[in-house]
């Protein structure tokens, strides 16, 4: 901001923290209170109102740089539409509409093409380096709808306004991992999936009475567009369960 309107910025070189004696402000307590705050102010940032800023591949780019030093956490970005079409078909069908220009069955021209609204499915994974004090694995899954139109069931009469935290949940998962990069819990390995895509409104977009099959091969009625949340996370959670169902038959018995 201030750069755009031409204005000297600064930034908070430090903070310090004054407590009563006996407080027991001892240095983990420190530690642990500046991880949350680390994974608050990213939840924030990746959750900012301007939809433009956090476009689907701006918010995978953002997650991407702030986890390029933590080697704590395994980043996987999935770019591929390709691939995305066949692993996650009814996000697919949520994101059809910003490919109309790029996605083969789309039909559009290069005008219909919106590059910037393209979908990602991001990965973020945490694994203890003490598998035998593992107690648990934790997966979420994070809605990242950048944009909220509504697709053809548009929310008209004012109501789009604000739609922008449509992403909140997956700006929330992945502040979460920032703040699991920084603590290491010993206990417990966390999977932190992304669907980001915009829900936008056009000649492509999917539209009510369509039937889509489903990652786990299900027939799924579409009989609202505006409910786009259940169709981008639906094939993400199938995928965690495959996951889970493999450590299974690998020998792996943690609670899930």
């Amino acid at each position: 901001h201030y750069e755009k309107v031409g204005k000297d910025h600064y930034t908070v070189q430090k903070i310090g923290v004054l407590a009563a004696s006996g407080a027991g402000l001892t240095d983990g307590r420190l530690s642990f209170v500046n991880a949350v705050e680390l994974g608050r102010r990213v939840a924030k940032d990746l959750g900012s109102p301007n939809c433009e800023r956090m476009t689907p591949i701006k918010f995978a780019e953002y997650v991407e740089d702030n986890f390029r030093n933590k080697s704590a956490v395994k980043v996987t970005v999935i770019s591929d539409i390709d691939v995305i079409e066949k692993e996650y078909p009814l996000l697919h069908a949520v994101a059809r509409c910003s490919l109309s220009g790029t996605d083969p069955i789309g039909g559009g021209g290069d005008e219909d093409d919106v590059p910037r609204h393209v979908p990602r499915v991001v990965k973020l994974e945490y694994r203890s380096d003490d598998i035998s004090k593992v107690k648990e694995s934790l997966y979420f899954i994070g809605k990242g709808v950048t944009y909220d139109t509504g697709g053809a069931d548009i929310k008209a009469g004012g109501v789009m306004r604000g739609m922008s935290r449509d992403k909140c949940g997956a700006a929330t998962a992945a502040g979460f991992m920032a703040t699991i990069a920084e603590l290491k819990p010993k206990h417990v390995n966390v999977t932190v999936v992304l669907g980001l895509v915009r829900n936008s409104v056009g000649s492509n977009a999917y539209v009510s009475d369509e039937i889509i099959y489903s990652r786990a091969g299900k027939r799924v009625l579409v009989g609202n567009t505006d409910a786009e949340g259940r169709m981008v996370m639906t094939d993400l959670l199938c995928e965690s369960k495959e996951a889970v169902l493999e450590e299974r038959k690998a020998g792996l018995h943690i609670p899930s």
